[in-house]
């Protein structure tokens, strides 16, 4: 029964967030393949629009990046301009850190999956907290 409370919250979610789930779908357990997708209730025409995902709730990759640089600029305006200045070399450090370890990370699923944990360990002060219950624990 727990199950069908995460994908209530999920649903819920979703469609807070401004997603759509057409009526032809639903969301079931496929134990095989380990985790959550779309079972059709119905028949399904070609073109039909069966959900759709608002760019707020998508994780890219550049995304990430921005997220990260949108980070230092707030850290930033927490201090007096005197605390920045001193703080400078710091901020400047970080950010090619940053420029440096993203670009150069395996692959854009690596800077996502980063995020995804970093998202997990938020626990339920993450936004993403309903989408995260959905996502199998283990993979067969």
């Amino acid at each position: 029964n727990g199950e069908k409370d995460d994908i209530v919250i999920f649903l819920d979610w979703f469609h807070q967030m401004g997603g759509f789930r057409s009526t032809a779908v639903t969301i079931s357990k496929f134990v095989d393949f380990g985790g959550h997708g779309l079972l059709a209730k119905s028949d399904i025409k070609p073109y039909d629009i069966l959900f759709t995902v608002p760019k707020s709730i998508i994780i890219t990759s550049d995304k990430v990046k921005n997220d990260y640089f949108r980070l230092i600029r707030d850290k930033r305006e927490n201090y007096s301009l005197s605390e920045i200045q001193r703080k400078e070399s710091e901020y400047e450090h970080m950010e090619t850190e940053i420029q440096n370890l993203l670009p150069n990370m395996a692959s854009q699923d690596a800077i996502i999956a980063q995020r995804l944990m970093a998202e997990c360990a938020l626990g339920e002060r993450s936004l993403f907290e309903p989408y995260l219950r959905m996502l199998p624990n283990q993979i067969p």
